[in-house]
């Protein structure tokens, strides 16, 4: 039988540490993914909650009355707020 060749050992290493790298990039994606859909989630769960906050104030004191205050939808990417 012959020897595999040295050579033929590194392309079996490379394709592997090739297919591990991609895996856990993959995985990483898809989990910063998941976190956004989560954090999207909780910040229309807050803006109902505070909707109807002001909708209680308002209905209390109705003489005074502001702008609504709104939000623009941003990418998840755009914000500059330290981790955690």
């Amino acid at each position: 039988m012959a020897k595999p060749k040295e050579s033929d050992k590194k392309k079996v290493l490379n394709t592997v540490v090739l297919w591990s790298c991609s895996g856990f990039f993959f995985i990483l994606c898809g989990y910063g993914l998941y976190r956004q859909h989560c954090l999207e989630q909780r910040v229309l769960v807050l803006e109902e909650q505070f909707k109807e906050f002001t909708r209680t104030v308002q209905s209390q004191q109705p003489q005074h009355q502001e702008l609504a205050l709104r939000r623009e939808t941003r990418d998840a990417g755009d914000c500059i707020c330290p981790a955690g």
